[in-house]
């Protein structure tokens, strides 16, 4: 049996170290509650339905916010109204495109949600509007008009539904719903995406023949004013035509005196008592020579002519004479 090896004592130990207790938690006196869930997002709503496209109102969770989201069934019937958004941007009087995203073969375009009322509802809602406001609104709207134009669209379904009132106090607009917008070729003029052979008092009479001009938009606005002055929507060419007569020969009340009132009292004179007007045989007159009222329903008159090629030739022109109107010392 061999001897056994000495080990020597190790000459420095280390003392064993106890375990430090864990420490107590501190007490909490005033605990601070846990915060509750915030509200639900709304659920999808549909505003619009149709044979190959839907409108819905949702919330964007990842930026917090309410976005619209149009589908298309097929995506192809997207790109149109997705390219003439891209080319304005963040223009101020038209409705904002966020992205677009195809998918299963659809198309999706995600936009602003814009609150307000239509412009038709505004003329249900108050009647018929002073001149003043009747100008502010036609001039937001052609400004949006023309930041479409100069970059060479045209919206081409221009009426009051399509025009959404964000601010009446300070006349701000949006336009929105761009499906029907086409682009203009070299000749200033672009093929419409339908062809309406009996058109509704609010599109022009080329509806017909399916080209598009700036003018176009031009009719929408002039009808939509004399919607406004009138108080109510206008259902016929001949109730259109009569109101604008009308409107020429007694301009209504300043707003300074009487305020905005109903068109039964002093709005232009209905169709019934004074009956449809022939369109003008030549151009309406300079509306430079007459009081602001009678100037405002001269630029109305010359943005409706049947003839577009008397028409304003451009949003710009219109605003013109808008102002012009509203600069008058009979207003």
């Amino acid at each position: 049996m061999g001897k056994r090896r000495k080990t020597k004592a190790n000459p420095n130990p280390q003392p064993k170290l106890k375990p430090k207790p864990e420490p107590k938690p501190a007490l909490k006196l005033n605990p601070k509650p846990k915060p509750k869930p915030g509200p639900k997002p709304p659920a999808p709503a549909a505003l619009v339905k149709r044979r190959n496209r839907a409108v819905f109102r949702v919330a964007d969770p990842s930026r917090r916010r309410i976005v619209v989201v149009k589908r298309y069934d097929d995506w192809r019937d997207a790109v149109s109204e997705r390219d003439v958004m891209r080319s304005y941007g963040k223009a101020r009087h038209l409705v904002r495109m966020y992205r677009w995203r195809k998918r299963d073969g659809r198309g999706y375009i995600i936009m602003e949600y814009v609150r307000g009322s239509t412009l038709n509802e505004v003329i249900a809602r108050r009647g018929a509007l002073p001149p003043a406001k009747v100008r502010a609104l036609a001039l937001s709207v052609l400004d949006g008009l023309h930041q479409l134009h100069r970059r060479g669209f045209v919206h081409g379904d221009l009426h009051g539904r399509n025009v959404i009132v964000t601010d009446y106090d300070k006349a701000k607009v949006k336009i929105i719903d761009l499906q029907h917008a086409v682009k203009l070729g070299p000749s200033g003029r672009g093929r419409a995406k339908r062809i309406v052979p009996d058109p509704p008092p609010w599109l022009p009479p080329e509806s017909r023949d399916g080209w598009l001009t700036p003018g176009y938009d031009i009719y929408g606005v002039g009808f939509m004013c004399a919607c406004m002055l009138a108080g109510r929507i206008l259902r016929t060419e001949a109730e259109l035509r009569g109101v604008v007569a009308a409107g020429r020969a007694s301009p209504p009340a300043s707003p300074r005196t009487s305020g905005p009132a109903s068109p039964r009292t002093s709005g232009p004179s209905s169709p019934r008592t004074s009956g449809p007007a022939s369109p003008r045989a030549s151009s309406p007159a300079s509306p430079h020579d007459a009081p602001a009222a009678e100037r405002l329903w001269q630029v109305v008159d010359k943005a409706l002519q049947p003839d577009p090629g008397r028409r304003y030739a451009d949003a710009r022109a219109m605003m013109e004479d808008l102002r012009a109107a509203g600069r008058s010392r009979g207003r």
